[in-house]
């Protein structure tokens, strides 16, 4: 017959074996979810440089598109914590492209441009500033440009990053003339930010988030590039060159030049090796005229991106543990708009007659 009291321990005994292997267990999937997915959280700013920041002077890993470390600044973006911005020559505005938190620190194409100016012999040009940040489109943008000189004060250039899945509305546009345009808070409150500090938990929430977003993305257009173009809206551009004109405005008054980086995705051939295309519409076109008629440089990434594939199979989208194609720029993508967008500054510079 079983001992009353040996039978009360062994249930206290497995109940803290089982507590403890708990305790470890979850202390062990927060040491692995750190380094597969420990992304700063959204924090709320009273300066409308962006609609929000990252935690300030944070280090965190990716390791689900792209394998990277993010680094921010005391500003809360993907800077190098010692980057002077008192001394900033080239802002970097854009979406979580130009955020690049999928590639490490040094090799967005921000830190990249940096580099490839002071090999052209620029040695004035040392610090490109990026302001990118996630969902940030060109109507954000837009929207912000104002505040976003005021924090860091370019002296030189201001570039600003137009992607082909912006969603094109009239109405977006109106909204940015008046400086209307909705802000998007960080959507956390404190519970849900204090869960985000747990890595696992964390890791658990982007995911639910992905399989969400994935969901509704099958159920919709991938693209906006993909939307029928057969009636193209007139109100757009005529909207779309009054923004141009006053950000032209903004940019004069600092003394500095605007540049519209415009980056499509490409649709690789599944049968024919090195084939590849991109579906151009007429709202791409309304930017190029709009900035030609403002006196605004567009660089448009169209050929390189499809001369990188067809001579060297170079995908600029997509990362070894995602598809091919999609998603954010990779590591050669923000190295090809670091070139162009190099070479577009150089001219620009040397036509000016800036000292090297």
């Amino acid at each position: 017959m079983n001992d009353p009291k040996k039978v009360k321990l062994n249930i206290i005994r497995n109940l803290i074996n089982m507590l403890f292997g708990g305790i470890t267990a979850f202390v062990v999937l927060n040491i692995i979810a750190y380094f597969v997915y420990s992304v700063p959280v959204k924090v709320v700013t009273p300066v409308r440089s962006t609609d929000f920041v990252m935690e300030q002077n944070y280090t965190g890993y990716i390791m689900d598109e792209g394998i990277a470390k993010i680094r921010t600044d005391h500003l809360g973006y993907n800077n190098a914590p010692d980057l002077d911005v008192t001394k900033v020559n080239i802002l970097v505005m854009g979406s979580s492209h130009t955020l690049g938190y999928n590639v490490h620190p040094n090799s967005n194409y921000s830190r990249v441009l940096s580099d490839r100016l002071n090999q052209r012999g620029f040695q004035s040009v040392d610090t490109v500033y990026n302001m990118g940040m996630w969902g940030h489109t060109w109507y954000t943008q837009a929207n912000n440009i104002t505040d976003a000189i005021a924090l860091v004060q370019p002296s030189d250039y201001i570039i600003m990053e137009v992607h082909d899945s912006l969603g094109y509305s009239a109405e977006k546009v109106a909204k940015v003339i008046t400086n209307d345009y909705p802000r998007e808070g960080t959507g956390n409150g404190r519970f849900v930010t204090s869960l985000k500090s747990v890595p696992f938990l964390k890791l658990g929430m982007h995911q639910v988030k992905n399989m969400l977003a994935s969901q509704q993305q099958e159920s919709s257009s991938v693209y906006a590039m993909n939307e029928d173009t057969t009636d193209i809206s007139e109100s757009y551009y005529e909207n779309l060159c009054v923004v141009m004109c006053q950000l032209k405005e903004t940019a004069d008054a600092l003394g500095v030049k605007l540049i519209i980086l415009y980056h499509p995705h490409l649709i690789l051939d599944n049968e024919v090796k090195g084939q590849a295309w991109v579906v151009q519409t007429e709202y791409r076109n309304f930017f190029e005229d709009a900035c030609c008629n403002n006196g605004i440089v567009f660089c448009d990434m169209t050929d390189t991106f499809l001369e990188a594939y067809s001579e060297s199979y170079i995908v600029p989208y997509g990362f070894a543990n995602t598809e091919i194609g999609e998603g954010h720029l990779n590591e050669w993508g923000h190295e090809l708009v670091a070139d162009v967008l190099c070479e577009a500054i150089v001219t620009d510079m040397t036509q000016e007659g800036v000292s090297q």
